[in-house]
Parts: C-alpha cells; structure tokens; sequence
C-alpha cells in the first residue's frame, strides 16, 4: 500500500472532494475490497455492491506537524486490516 500525502492552499470544498471519492468507489468498487480469512482455508475477496467512503476530516495548521504524522501512521495501520470496513 501506498500513502500519498498532498498540501493544498486556498478554500476546499471537502464535499466535493467526499462525493469525488464517493463517486471513484462507485466506479471501480474493487478499490474498496476486503479479504474474509475466519473459518475458511483460504482467504476469500469481498467486493461490496454499494461501497461506501470511510471519511474523516481533519485541518492541521503547519506548526502541527506531528500531529498530521500521527495521524497518518494511524491510517495507515488501520488500512491494513483489510477484513474490516477500513478506517
């Protein structure tokens, strides 16, 4: 798994972008997979019909940079239970 970061400047409108992410799983439902290993020999993918967006929102100024790290370690430790609905 890949974590990219961006810093954007100027007013974002996080609905636009949650429904740009929304409409992204819409299309390609794949990207929001999950693997079912209890029970089971081998492990088994779940692609869900209706996938819906984990979302959280979240603002850092720049002098919080530690902050922004530890939240992203904690994503990135979340999104890698992939038998769970993610983060």
């Amino acid at each position: 798994m890949v974590q990219v970061g961006i810093t954007l400047t100027g007013q974002l409108d996080q609905h636009r972008l949650r429904r740009a992410v929304e409409i992204l799983l819409e299309r390609h439902p794949n990207l929001a997979a999950r693997f079912i290993t209890e029970g089971l020999d081998e492990p088994v993918q779940i692609i869900p019909a209706n996938p819906i967006a984990q979302w959280r929102y979240a603002e850092f100024a720049a002098a919080e940079q530690h902050d922004v790290e530890r939240l992203c370690a904690a994503e990135r430790q979340a999104v890698t239970d992939l038998t769970n609905n993610g983060p």
